[in-house]
């Protein structure tokens, strides 16, 4: 309540993502935290554009900003929708990025799309973000650069969303093709570690989303103006993420298998 005092407006999957990253309240429960401040009288739904939770004081009779909230409020609802604008920009220059991490670990490494057979469909396919390769090792590295899911384990929930269908194929693909599947995403709960488990997999959280140098602006604006800083214009991937590619096989071996059972 106190972040909405301060702010008039706010986006409910930003409120979210502080709740889970600031506050440490599990994803799932970040709704429960947004369903209790729509129950009282004074958080509502903007009318207008539901993504938003606002100060019912700050509407008017009609469901409309007050005038001297209006200026501020625009300008917030238009960076927002900026931000959301080039995620699938941002999502291509992730993925970029962490092939050319892999080229520098010594991995051929390529986006490739797999052709396979279904018993009930026919042919189907699956594109794997990095394919990579090299002695030992054939990872199948998928990257999600966005900040619209955090990633819990797919079995928890009942209907799941284009991305979270997509995720499943890929590592369903890959486990039984003698391919490491590998998750890179800014934001991935714990329960993640059960899906690894059943598909003998790997996952890199980031905690940041990541901007191109070009857009360091836009990411300064959404930072100041939305209050939320789990982002960063970069241009290359930062070593943290450089370091955890370096130790897969360590940690593809201790949670997976031995040498000998290594995929090849």
């Amino acid at each position: 309540m106190e972040w909405m005092e301060k702010e008039i407006a706010v986006p409910r999957r930003v409120l979210r993502l502080r709740g889970h990253l600031y506050l440490k309240i599990p994803w799932i429960e970040t709704n429960d935290l947004v369903m209790s401040l729509l129950s009282g009288s004074e958080v509502c739904q903007l009318p207008s554009d539901k993504r938003w939770l606002t100060l019912c004081s700050c509407l008017n009779s009609e469901g409309q900003f007050k005038s001297e909230y209006k200026d501020e409020f625009e300008k917030k609802q238009a960076l927002y929708n900026e931000w959301v604008g080039i995620s699938q920009k941002m999502g291509y220059y992730a993925e970029d990025l962490v092939r050319h991490a892999f080229i520098d670990e010594g991995y051929s490494v390529q986006k490739v799309t797999y052709q396979f057979a279904d018993s009930l469909s026919g042919t189907k396919a699956v594109e794997i973000d990095a394919d990579c390769i090299k002695t030992g090792w054939h990872l199948g590295v998928q990257v999600k650069n966005v900040v619209s899911e955090v990633f819990i384990d797919p079995d928890k929930i009942k209907q799941q969303t284009g991305i979270y269908k997509t995720l499943v194929k890929e590592f369903e693909f890959c486990s039984k093709n003698g391919i490491t599947p590998i998750l890179f995403a800014p934001f991935i709960d714990t329960s993640f570690y059960c899906f690894d488990d059943r598909h003998r997999g790997l996952h890199c959280q980031t905690l940041i989303q990541y901007f191109r140098p070009e857009d360091e602006d836009l990411c300064a604006r959404v930072k100041e103006d939305l209050k939320f800083g789990n982002l960063r214009a970069v241009s290359e991937l930062p070593q943290n993420a450089r370091n955890w590619i370096k130790r897969i096989p360590t940690m593809w071996n201790k949670r997976h298998g031995c040498i000998i059972d290594r995929p090849v």
